[in-house]
């Protein structure tokens, strides 16, 4: 049975480079999505715990803690599916 979406897709880019997030925003703006970004890994995990997104792009190479990383301790905390991108 199809049922409506309640809220906007969420996109959530996680990138030490705040320019990355000012260009993603833009384009998840004209794809009529929610957007959050996170500049460190562990600022990722914790936004993730408050509204899984349904999909995360992450940069692999980060200071704190990578993208791969980030990317293994969203996916013990997910509530719903997520698609993720590494680049």
């Amino acid at each position: 049975m199809f049922r409506p979406r309640t809220s906007r897709p969420l996109i959530l880019l996680v990138d030490d480079d705040p320019f990355q997030a000012e260009v993603a925003s833009y384009i998840a703006e004209e794809l009529d999505c929610d957007f959050e970004s996170a500049l460190s890994g562990t600022e990722a995990l914790e936004k993730v715990a408050q509204r899984a997104p349904d999909v995360v792009l992450l940069d692999v190479r980060m200071d704190d803690l990578s993208g791969t990383k980030s990317a293994a301790g969203s996916r013990r905390s997910r509530r719903r599916p997520t698609r993720r991108c590494c680049s």
